[in-house]
């Protein structure tokens, strides 16, 4: 059974992974962690943190995983991988960019202005259901 796991994109939470999670969570092991500053995880946010998070998440298995990452979360998993790549079997990286763009401090910005409970219902929302 295969190890798969799912980083959100900074701002996010776990949440958003939860169709695939649903569907795949039958035929493999798939675990989906808030990384530091998101959803459940106290904070706050920093990539050193998240990086730290993501590699005690890693040590806890047997077998190297299946990281899957989108957006911010794409530096976290790559970092994670250039730095113990015996414990990473596969990368699946989407939306990531290699040097951030002058509006990207704004979103970040907006996103933790943006009420809890407003993120939720947007992660809740129909692109999520199935």
């Amino acid at each position: 059974m295969a190890v798969i796991v799912f980083l959100h994109a900074f701002g996010s939470s776990s949440r958003a992974w939860r169709p695939q999670i649903e569907e795949l969570g039958d035929k493999h092991r798939v675990l989906a962690p808030d990384l530091p500053g998101h959803g459940a995880a106290p904070g706050p946010f920093s990539l050193d943190e998240a990086l730290a998070a993501v590699r005690r998440l890693l040590r806890g298995q047997a077998e190297p995983v299946h990281l899957v990452a989108v957006s911010g979360s794409v530096s976290v998993a790559l970092l994670t991988a250039l730095a113990q790549p015996a414990q990473v079997a596969a990368l699946v990286l989407s939306g990531g960019v290699a040097r951030g763009r002058r509006r990207d401090s704004v979103q970040r910005l907006m996103l933790r202005l943006m009420p809890e409970g407003m993120l939720v219902n947007v992660l809740n929302g129909p692109v999520c259901r199935r």
